[in-house]
């Protein structure tokens, strides 16, 4: 099946982030934002801890104390940068957290290679920018936070 990627891009687009800035208190969090989701398409994001990905999340929300000093966010071509959370949840936006299956006691190493035994446990690791000495034989268990034991099985 072939993609007409120029038509997918001539589409409104569901959400639409425009260079989309916010500081937390005097410290830049966000710098520039672009997003662009189509309907019905599926994105993950991710990055090390405090890349930012939950300030991005809250500031889409319109979460109090997370308002973008500059920047549009477009929601089915409208502005909501003004809506209140209540209001973009009218919309259908919502917030919606992974909380992984804990396997207490499971080695990370045999974690990441569920689904695929031929998967590099290490490279996975370095992919979200974790040492792979700190974590590949640490049991999966509470003492790790919801970032860090959040990683799905990788594949090449």
């Amino acid at each position: 099946m072939k993609i007409d990627v120029a038509r997918i891009n001539s589409i409104a687009p569901l959400l639409d982030v425009r260079a989309l800035s916010l500081c937390l208190g005097d410290r830049p969090t966000l710098s520039g934002v672009d997003l662009r989701l189509q309907e019905g398409q599926i994105h993950a994001l991710i990055g090390s801890n405090g890349a930012g990905k939950s300030t991005l999340a809250y500031a889409l929300m319109g979460s109090e104390g997370y308002r973008p000093q500059s920047g549009e966010v477009l929601f089915l071509g409208r502005s909501i940068i003004g809506l209140a959370m209540h209001e973009r949840a009218r919309l259908s936006m919502t917030l919606s957290w992974q909380e992984p299956a804990r396997f207490e006691g499971l080695p990370v190493r045999d974690y990441l290679l569920l689904g695929n035994r031929t998967a590099d446990p290490a490279a996975c690791l370095e992919r979200v920018a974790l040492e792979p000495n700190a974590y590949l034989a640490r049991a999966l268990d509470k003492t790790l936070s919801g970032g860090a034991s959040s990683s799905q099985p990788c594949w090449p």
